[in-house]
């Protein structure tokens, strides 16, 4: 699978991620702008990912395959 097939939505977020296209567990990490490491856990294709406690503004996901994402939480 390319990392073109891997997206993640809804974005802007007001209260949960979804990351698809994923063929195997992955971990991630979310980071705040100022690269401050806010939730790691694992997520699997298309789980939830709880984002309402997050202030808003803009966030980092990174997977640990390498890919990064950018997201808004509104």
């Amino acid at each position: 699978m390319k990392d073109e097939d891997i997206y993640l939505y809804p974005n802007p977020s007001e209260n949960i991620l979804i990351i698809k296209g994923l063929n195997k567990n992955e971990f991630y990490t979310i980071y705040n702008i100022l690269g401050e490491a806010l939730i790691a856990r694992s997520t699997s294709n298309s789980e939830e990912i709880d984002v309402k406690n997050l202030s808003n503004g803009l966030y980092f996901l990174k997977l640990d395959s390498g890919k990064t994402f950018q997201f808004i939480k509104k």
